[in-house]
């Protein structure tokens, strides 16, 4: 009787959704538009960022004052926390930006997705290392500032150019216009 109930329930979801056509067609958009709208969204990543430097700053003074180690890592381990659920704001409103009306739009903004992605996995990887450091006082300082400096930032002008756009340049010459390519790439 369950497993009639469930086939039943499946069968009414998928219905149901291919009624309504299945799923949204991605927005074109202009391409001046489309870049004012990704640059508007590196703002809350830029807040966030500015604000967690200032905290790991401080953590690191007091940390060294301290010999307490464990005061940085925590704050690089809620940093990375924070930063991260900010990408996932920015991979949001990048989303809802559609995509710029150019040729190879859409690559040009899974490239964005793809930024998102690799940002992510740099700093869950820094999240993992610094938690599994073993040093204490000074030393896990010194050890979680190395692994907060070894983080490699993605490019995104490289993802765009990857794309084999016509039109990557443009796009790029666009992000840098609107005064958002130092955040986004990694020059």
């Amino acid at each position: 009787m369950l497993r009639r109930l469930s086939v039943s329930i499946v069968a009414v979801v998928i219905l149901t959704a291919s009624a309504c056509g299945g799923g949204e067609d991605v927005e074109k958009v202009d391409a001046d538009d489309w870049v004012a709208d990704i640059c508007d969204a590196v703002d809350d990543l830029n807040e966030v960022e500015n604000a967690g430097m200032a905290d790991l700053e401080e953590a690191y003074s007091d940390a060294y004052y301290e010999e307490d180690g464990d005061l940085y890592r925590d704050a690089v381990v809620k940093y990375t926390r924070d930063y991260g659920k900010a990408l996932d704001r920015f991979a949001r409103d990048a989303e809802d930006a559609g995509e710029p009306d150019v040729e190879g739009g859409e690559e040009i903004a899974a490239a964005v997705q793809d930024y998102v992605k690799k940002e992510q996995r740099a700093f869950e990887r820094v999240s993992r290392e610094v938690k599994a450091l073993k040093q204490t006082g000074d030393d896990l300082t010194e050890a979680v500032d190395a692994v907060v400096w070894d983080v490699e930032f993605t490019d995104l002008s490289e993802l765009i150019d990857d794309t084999d756009s016509r039109d990557a340049e443009d796009i790029i010459d666009l992000l840098y216009d609107e005064g958002c390519s130092d955040f986004l790439f990694d020059e």
